[in-house]
């Protein structure tokens, strides 16, 4: 059983019935969001004397649980080879990256004064606060808990964190986008500088991720191309900045920072406190950090996906999510919403600036501009619910950005969208 392929149910009912024999389950389900693994939904059938597997950390079970398999391909693309240690990076990033956002959170490096006079004017005029407060943003947004791991199996078992990502949900007029994006940037931050430690971001070593996230450079040129534009201009930026993910060395990325990539769970969908009656909620008993921040109320975010994990530069990160940002702004928000873009870019500029002491050195910015611009440039060629016409605009939009980038034109992005970059 231990070599056998686990891509249909029958198959995993099978793997179940050999290594969790005890595990008592009503249904499987199988997730068809995601393209690397092959992924299920299991809803336990009876919650008395379960298995430790499907127990919480404060003793209780757990209703629903996901398991993940990984093959040696990709599960969409079956002939697209994908080396199965991507499942150990998602579990070392599973496992550390709470120990370390937690230490991060924390931290007595705190630089008030240069978070609160990084962007003179902007961060109020965002509503976000200063940079001192930001020192005080809710913990609510954290990992999955990795349940078991079987690493010869290549099996994941992972509590089950929700079903609706910020992406499906980001029209939800119950949704506070300015506050969900400067959470994410807040958070995302942390991440980066946490992990600037070489023997901790040297785990996430991961040759086949750097080629993988090379991609959208490498398609840059055709893209352009195709749309009227100058083929030049995409191997340039792939040339100087596409080269350089080969060889990035500075913190641990995500690899595939985007809202789908982030689920929602309301803040009513679990207790406020725990059964110990300490104050502490779900989220907060996870990074031990109790908070008592007013944006704690709303939406619990969890960040899923860690299979492409990597030894990096946040700038691909932070360029990444921007780009997916802009065009749910752009093609699904409106102005009286508020923009995921700009809350996120604050967010993160203020609080890198607030633990680190220093702010982005400019060719950070410049990887910035060049990612978020690579990608709104050659992702809406791919995406099905852009139409034609969108995609026509959102090519033209990117080309104009890669022209700025190649210029490096710092005063043009200073009034452009990434405008907090630039600040």
């Amino acid at each position: 059983m231990t070599n056998m392929a686990i891509t249909t149910t029958e198959h995993l009912t099978a793997y179940l019935a050999e290594h969790h024999p005890d595990l008592h389950y009503a249904t499987i389900e199988r997730v068809t969001e995601g393209s690397s693994n092959y992924v299920w939904r299991i809803t336990l059938a009876d919650k008395k004397g379960a298995p430790p597997l499907a127990l919480r950390e404060d003793g209780t079970t757990m209703t629903t649980m996901i398991v993940k398999h990984a093959e040696p391909h990709l599960a969409a693309q079956p002939d697209f080879p994908f080396p199965v240690d991507r499942m150990a990076f998602e579990v070392c990033a599973l496992t550390e990256i709470p120990r370390v956002l937690a230490a991060t959170a924390s931290s007595s490096n705190v630089q008030g004064d240069l978070g609160a006079s990084f962007v003179h004017g902007t961060i109020q005029d965002a509503g976000l606060g200063s940079g001192a407060e930001s020192a005080h943003i809710d913990t609510r947004i954290r990992v999955p808990r990795v349940l078991s791991f079987d690493e010869q199996s290549h099996v994941l078992f992972l509590e089950d964190v929700g079903h609706t990502s910020l992406a499906e949900a980001y029209t939800d007029p119950a949704l506070d986008i300015p506050d969900i994006g400067k959470r994410i940037g807040t958070w995302l931050a942390r991440l980066h500088v946490g992990t600037t430690a070489p023997e901790l971001h040297r785990q996430f070593e991961h040759p086949v991720a750097r080629r993988m996230y090379r991609w959208n450079f490498n398609n840059l040129a055709a893209v352009l191309e195709r749309h009227g534009h100058d083929g030049e201009l995409g191997r340039a930026i792939n040339a100087r900045y596409g080269a350089q993910l080969e060889t990035d060395d500075e913190c641990v990325c995500h690899g595939d920072m985007w809202p789908g990539n982030i689920l929602l769970r309301s803040v009513d969908a679990h207790p406020s406190g725990s059964e110990a009656g300490d104050g502490m909620n779900e989220m907060q008993h996870e990074t031990g950090i109790l908070d008592t921040s007013p944006t704690t109320r709303g939406h619990d975010l969890v960040v899923i996906d860690w299979e492409v994990a990597r030894n990096g530069t946040g700038a691909t990160d932070v360029g990444h999510f921007s780009g997916e940002a802009w065009l749910l702004d752009t093609l699904k928000g409106s102005a009286a919403r508020g923009s995921l873009l700009d809350s996120f870019l604050v967010g993160y500029m203020v609080e890198k600036a607030r633990i680190s002491g220093t702010g982005l050195k400019m060719e950070e910015r410049w990887r910035i501009a060049a990612q978020f611009a690579t990608h709104v440039t050659h992702w809406p060629t791919i995406y099905g619910w852009i139409n034609e016409d969108e995609t026509r605009r959102c090519v033209e939009f990117g080309a104009s950005y890669l022209s700025k980038v190649d210029q490096r034109d710092e005063e043009w992005f200073r009034a452009s969208v990434l405008a907090p970059v630039f600040a």
